[in-house]
């Protein structure tokens, strides 16, 4: 599937199971061709960008560059040029 999945399609992924959430997405975050995502309970720094290949879950490949873990319930910091993954 290459370009802009319309609403529709990404309300159909969901009903089918192939866009999954904990907990479950809600109409609210479907947008026109996008989906908004929700921050989880905790984030990794991390240095770099990393792809995650078709069939392959991203906290697979987080585990190869977590350093620690932050908390993202309380009120996290960033470092300069740094990224976060959330989890």
């Amino acid at each position: 599937m290459t370009g802009v999945i319309p609403n529709q399609q990404i309300a159909q992924m969901i009903e089918a199971g192939e866009i999954t959430a904990v907990p479950a997405v809600t109409d609210a975050q479907i947008q026109p061709a996008s989906l908004d995502l929700r921050l989880g309970n905790s984030g990794l720094p991390r240095t770099r960008v990393f792809l995650v290949w078709a069939g392959a879950q991203s906290a697979d490949r987080l585990e190869e560059f977590e350093m620690h873990r932050v908390d993202l319930t309380t009120a996290p910091f960033w470092k300069k040029g740094a990224s976060m993954s959330c989890l």
